[in-house]
């Protein structure tokens, strides 16, 4: 299994359009990885300056470019304003699965915004990448995240007891995952 990423995807729904994260997006970008709401629920430091983010930028772009990882832009159509992002990172080519990870400026939650850029990229996982499942690695108490998530008809497969550290504490994981069997299932009707 291999991504080809050359040229990017560039995704439509009916609202929104998922395109290639690029230097023009830093100060958008910075405003949602420096927001401190949204970096605690997803138990991630905020970024505290640009260079931070400069970082993750190439980080990104690496990922893109040795196939390895993607991460899509998300702007409402007709405004390039990016809003949040969403990708595949922690790609396992041998069994054929990946970690998908989503962030929204708070503002744009419980919008369906969320539900529609998840949508698009789970298609393209199954249907063009050919990933055989996914999964979504949630702190169990982030609730809006599992609801979301449990909305694209992730299931929950494991829960891990105080597996990772964050601000001095060790914190639990629940890990959903979806079929590709699954997805296709969903499809039909």
């Amino acid at each position: 299994m291999k991504l080809h990423l050359n040229p990017f995807p560039t995704l439509n729904t009916d609202r929104l359009i998922l395109r290639r994260i690029t230097i023009e997006d830093a100060q958008d970008f910075f405003e949602i990885r420096s927001n401190k709401d949204l970096m605690a629920a997803l138990d991630k430091e905020p970024f505290k300056n640009m260079d931070e983010l400069l970082d993750f930028l190439n980080q990104i772009e690496t990922g893109i470019r040795l196939n390895e990882s993607i991460a899509w832009a998300v702007c409402i159509k007709g405004n390039n304003k990016m809003i949040g992002h969403v990708g595949f990172h922690r790609i396992d080519f041998v069994n054929h699965r990946a970690e998908i990870g989503y962030a929204l400026l708070p503002q744009f939650h419980n919008s369906g915004l969320g539900s529609e850029s998840l949508r698009a990229i789970i298609d393209v996982a199954f249907n063009q990448f050919r990933f055989h499942s996914l999964e979504a690695n949630i702190n169990p108490t982030n609730q809006p995240s599992i609801k979301l998530i449990t909305k694209m008809g992730f299931i929950k497969e494991a829960h891990f007891r105080e597996n990772y550290f964050f601000r001095n504490t060790f914190l639990d994981s629940a890990i959903y995952s979806l079929l590709k069997k699954e997805y296709l299932r969903t499809q039909l009707y």
